[in-house]
């Protein structure tokens, strides 16, 4: 299958809407304490980014159209590339957890 740009800018955009969910998550709490334009603005930007999370799921969708793959082979093939990382991860944060927050 031939590499379509397209998917990659969709990506990018997607991405940044990540960041600008992310950057503006905070607000939500702050609502007496910041401007109200302010707090009007970043709420705006939160909500306009929440197309983000479905917009990579119709992604790979579209990417795994045409392929003929059973569930078995998909799932074993994706496991190898997650598994390692989330075990990694995993301990990686259960250490930090442990290290700030030792009588828990």
């Amino acid at each position: 299958m031939q590499k379509q740009i397209w998917v990659d800018y969709l990506r990018v955009l997607a991405i940044f809407a990540v960041v600008t969910i992310h950057a503006t998550s905070f607000i939500y709490s702050d609502f007496n304490k910041i401007p109200n334009d302010d707090w009007w603005l970043e709420n705006t930007l939160n909500g306009l980014s929440r197309f983000s999370v479905p917009m990579f799921i119709m992604i790979s969708g579209y990417l795994l159209l045409g392929h003929d793959i059973g569930t078995k082979d998909f799932y074993i093939s994706r496991g190898f590339r997650i598994i390692p990382a989330l075990i990694f991860w995993s301990i990686f944060f259960l250490y930090q957890r442990a290290i700030r927050f030792p009588s828990d």
